[in-house]
């Protein structure tokens, strides 16, 4: 089977990057990280905060699933293989 549009990634920034001094978000740099992507056909734009939430939410579903953690240990909030 061939994928004539596969699923792609861009990875950057962080949630923090957008944040002024006094922890107020930074209105223009956000709005304009929320336009970027859509100006992009076929490439999903997400940050490490998203990435970090998406991956815990799978880890947690199958731990949930399963009753037991499939094998990972947790080191304070992460997890590892």
């Amino acid at each position: 089977m061939y994928l004539y549009r596969p699923k792609s990634f861009l990875i950057i920034g962080a949630i923090r990057e957008f944040k002024k001094m006094n922890d107020e978000i930074h209105e223009e740099k956000f709005s304009s990280f929320e336009l970027f992507p859509r100006s992009i056909s076929d490439i999903e734009i997400i940050n490490l905060d998203e990435l970090y939430e998406n991956a815990n939410a799978i880890i947690n579903k199958k731990r949930n699933k399963t009753g037991y953690n499939n094998g990972f240990k947790e080191i304070g909030d992460i997890i590892v293989d």
